[in-house]
């Protein structure tokens, strides 16, 4: 069974990492954004920022703006913004954008702790391999870790890959998943707002 994917609020991120940045947590091969793990007692690879890094790289107003595709090509934008920030957590309003940056519906809120932004971002240790890399962007070039993830899931190899930017603590610049060599989705970071 192909992927489905609807990335969605959480990094990448994985998201953030949130994933992302970015994503919502997966069940089965119905996944929202990158693939996290399936068991809480499997090791964890070590995760690209810790949630005092995210805190402080964040403030009311700090907006990412990511463009979404599909196997052959886009197919929209996606906005997340932070409407409130505390020492504790933060809330987000996440838009699903077309290609003209309309809006396609109301936005969803979602409240996260630090840690739950992090978690985001928690692979299994064992199929992890992160190494340095640069890499071109919207936003120039950014050195990154690079997260490449190697998991068998219902039958099929599912590779993610994630970037995070060094100086940017969050969610992935890029994020691009493959299920047995053929691409699935890829999220590209083409705007950030650090906020207030």
């Amino acid at each position: 069974m192909r992927l489905g994917i609807r990335f969605t609020v959480g990094i990448v991120v994985a998201v953030a990492g949130l994933f992302v940045a970015c994503s919502e947590r997966r069940s089965g091969m119905e996944v929202d954004g990158p693939a996290l793990p399936v068991s809480r007692s499997a090791e964890i690879a070590p995760p690209p920022f810790s949630a005092a890094q995210i805190r402080e790289a964040t403030r009311v107003g700090r907006t990412y703006r990511f463009r979404i595709e599909g196997p052959d090509a886009p197919t929209g934008y996606r906005r997340m913004r932070f409407t409130s920030v505390t020492d504790e957590g933060c809330t987000m309003e996440v838009t699903s954008l077309d290609l003209n940056d309309s809006s396609l519906g109301e936005p969803r809120v979602a409240q996260y702790s630090w840690d739950e932004l992090v978690q985001h971002a928690a692979w299994p240790k064992a199929a992890t391999e992160i190494t340095d890399v640069d890499i071109e962007t919207p936003l120039g070039k950014k050195a990154c870790w690079l997260y490449t993830v190697r998991e068998t899931r219902d039958g099929s190899d599912v590779v993610t890959r994630a970037w995070f930017a060094t100086d940017l603590p969050g969610a992935p610049v890029r994020l691009e998943v493959k299920q047995d060599g053929e691409p699935v989705s890829k999220m590209l970071l083409v705007e950030h707002i650090h906020g207030e």
